[in-house]
């Protein structure tokens, strides 16, 4: 059976045997010894090998049990945007995250427990910061940066202001881009 543990955890592996003349003994790999439970905490995922001897010394073929280690760092995790956006505009928020071991959780810092998409209406230069964690309680983060540009004032004053219908007036454009 597999057995899934957190990085710095110790477990224990075991095995019986059954058959042949009894009173086994049991050679593990990994430099483990002898012994039918050895306490083990690896750094990596490992699989052990053991093989049991009965009184004669007549040997089991050799079984194995892995120990999957749940390691958050060698994944990956990023946050996109859809585009930067003018004041009272929406952006669409989206994470990706590679785990394969399951029982993640994901929060957004506006409290969103999704990769997404989710969308925000930031009224001012904001980073949103995507967290995942995994059944170990470790986590990984990406932040995402969303500009907010101000909304462009059109300034047209007019050359001529008063006259008779019908009145033609030209404007004159002294708008100016706006920087944030």
């Amino acid at each position: 059976a597999d057995d899934t543990v957190c990085m710095g955890t110790t477990t224990f592996v075991g095995a019986s045997a059954i058959g042949g003349a009894g009173n086994y003994i049991y050679k593990w790999s990994n430099g483990l010894g002898m012994g039918q439970v050895k306490t083990v905490q690896p750094t990596t995922t490992t699989t052990y090998f053991v093989t049991a001897y009965d009184m004669y010394g007549c040997s089991s073929k050799p079984a194995s049990l892995p120990v999957i280690v749940r390691n958050i760092f060698k994944d990956s995790i990023y946050a996109t945007k859809s585009r930067d956006i003018c004041v009272g505009d929406s952006v669409m928020l989206m994470g990706y995250f590679n785990g394969i071991m399951g029982g993640y959780t994901y929060l957004w810092n506006t409290g969103q427990h999704t990769l997404g998409p989710i969308y925000a209406k930031p009224t001012v230069p904001s980073n949103f910061i995507l967290s995942v964690f995994d059944a170990c309680n470790n986590y990984l983060t990406d932040t995402i940066h969303v500009n907010v540009y101000t909304m462009p004032t059109i300034n047209l004053p007019a050359n001529i202001e008063s006259g008779c219908i019908p009145l033609a007036v030209q404007f004159k454009n002294n708008s100016t881009v706006a920087s944030n």
